[in-house]
C-alpha cells in the first residue's frame, strides 16, 4: 500500500471515528432521585429540580421524587422556600 493511501486512509478512519464520537458526549441521562429533609428525612415535596444555566427543571410529587434529563457534568439545584439552596455535580 503506498504511503498517500494509507495517509487518506488513516485520516478517514480517524475523521470516521470523532464523527461517532461526538453524538456520545452530547446524549443526555435521565436523572430519578427523591428529595429528604436532612433533620428527620421526611420527603419534601414541591422543591424545584433544575439544571444549572437552564429552564430545564422538574418538580418534586408528594413523596419527594423527580425526574429529568441532563447531561455529564450538568450541575442539579435543588431551591425551595424554608431551606438551604443545594448544587450537586
Amino acid at each position: 500500500m503506498s504511503e498517500a493511501i494509507r495517509t487518506s486512509l488513516v485520516f478517514t478512519l480517524t475523521f470516521a471515528l470523532l464523527m461517532m464520537a461526538i453524538p456520545a458526549f452530547s446524549q443526555e441521562v435521565a436523572i430519578k432521585g427523591r428529595v429528604t429533609s436532612d433533620a428527620d428525612k421526611t420527603p419534601v415535596p414541591g422543591v424545584a429540580v433544575q439544571i444549572k444555566g437552564t429552564t430545564k427543571g422538574a418538580v418534586t410529587d408528594a413523596d419527594g421524587n423527580f425526574k429529568l434529563s441532563a447531561k455529564p457534568g450538568d450541575v442539579i439545584v435543588l431551591s425551595s422556600i424554608g431551606f438551604t439552596q443545594k448544587h450537586l455535580p
